[in-house]
């Protein structure tokens, strides 16, 4: 592959030619363009469980996305092209083919951090009821402000109405991970509180571009709640009967499918194997993780914002040769949802090698080899 893209780098860029659109059986997942701290993982816990690697990846890439969150953008164009690193991730597979401890063993790292933030709220909160027993103490005259109490950071959600995500969304500028099991609780739960209806999934296609959210809320103290840069990326599980129920013509034809990246392997025979995952593995995808959250906003305190990462000569160069070929192909597609879902594999390429990047090194450009990885990810295993 590094010796494919070498010579694409020398050539000149030839006329996009629009090859013929045909779906594929399933293609085993690219685990070879992962960082090793991810491949590792992937590889010895697919064989652990006796899963397909790809049951593993997706989970995994969308922690990775929550991790990076509002920290990054990749910049495609100055001052038109950003991408943010939001992922969309779903498992399909029938019941009893292991996707909900593949997703578990992916997004463990999450949990355990949101148990160590609730942890940290729950001691700061002791402390804060002390100060504010002897705030009420003191006489009115010497009191001086009122202790405020701590705010819970937030990492991980599980079953938010758009109502309940805003506020959350609001306090936390970094981003969200959404991560449901059964992912259909999540698209059978828009609008269910609204006796007429209501506009859930618009504000959930705005968080797939960490858009501005806006909620209005008749009840409450807050009746105006703004989170400016709205990041929540998803993984969930689901069986495939189940994905087409749910899965309407309104979502269909709204955009909502074609932003799920979505992996349906072929049921394998389940057998015992003694193989493990080496703690070493877990140890590190776990680092990835606390160090990829650890990731510095910019902009300011009271305002953060993400900070553009620029592609260099070498990385530009791919992503015009793919933007072309990709755009030929999509034109010469018959439309439709596998049309519309093609669209959208344009900028989750851009995503997929921001988030590589940012797993790699958390300074500098997006490179060539992030590049490479993205371009063989989208033409040899995304595309239908």
């Amino acid at each position: 592959m590094q010796a494919y893209f070498k010579e694409v780098l020398r050539q000149p860029d030839p006329e996009p030619t629009i090859p013929a659109v045909n779906v594929k059986v399933f293609t085993p997942f690219p685990v070879a363009v992962l960082p090793k701290a991810l491949a590792d993982l992937v590889t010895e816990g697919a064989e652990a469980q006796g899963c397909d690697p790809s049951q593993i990846a997706l989970p995994m890439l969308a922690a990775c996305s929550a991790a990076v969150g509002n920290s990054r953008q990749i910049l495609l164009k100055k001052g038109s092209w950003s991408e943010p690193a939001v992922l969309w991730t779903v498992t399909v597979s029938p019941s009893g083919t292991g996707k909900s401890p593949a997703m578990k063993l992916a997004i463990d790292p999450i949990y355990d951090a949101q148990k160590k933030a609730i942890a940290e709220y729950e001691k700061e909160m002791e402390e804060h009821q002390a100060r504010h027993d002897a705030w009420e103490d003191q006489n009115k005259s010497m009191r001086g402000a009122e202790p405020q109490p701590p705010t819970c950071a937030r990492i991980v959600v599980s079953q938010p109405t758009v109502e309940a995500l805003a506020p959350v969304l609001q306090k936390t500028p970094r981003g969200l991970l959404c991560a449901r099991d059964e992912l259909s609780g999540w698209l059978n739960g828009f609008n269910q509180y609204k006796a007429k209806g209501g506009a859930d999934v618009a504000c959930w296609l705005e968080m797939h571009r960490a858009g501005s959210l806006l909620i209005d809320r008749k009840t409450g103290d807050q009746k105006i709640i703004h989170a400016a840069r709205a990041f929540v990326a998803l993984t969930g599980t689901i069986q495939p009967a189940t994905l087409r129920r749910s899965l309407t013509p309104e979502y269909r034809e709204a955009g909502l499918a074609a932003r799920l990246l979505m992996t349906m392997p072929p049921k394998k025979k389940r057998q015992w194997t003694e193989a493990e995952i080496r703690p070493s593995v877990k140890e590190r995808y776990a680092a990835t993780l606390t160090a990829l959250m650890a990731i510095p906003m910019g902009g300011t305190a009271d305002e953060p914002e993400p900070i553009d990462l620029p592609m260099t000569a070498d990385a530009k160069k791919l992503w015009v040769r793919f933007y072309n070929e990709h755009n030929a192909a999509e034109q010469a597609s018959e439309g439709g949802d596998l049309a519309a879902a093609w669209s959208k594999l344009e900028g989750y390429a851009a995503r997929l090698a921001l988030v590589l990047h940012c797993v790699r090194s958390v300074n500098g450009e997006v490179d060539a080899s992030a590049v490479e990885a993205y371009v063989f990810s989208v033409h040899g295993y995304s595309r239908p």
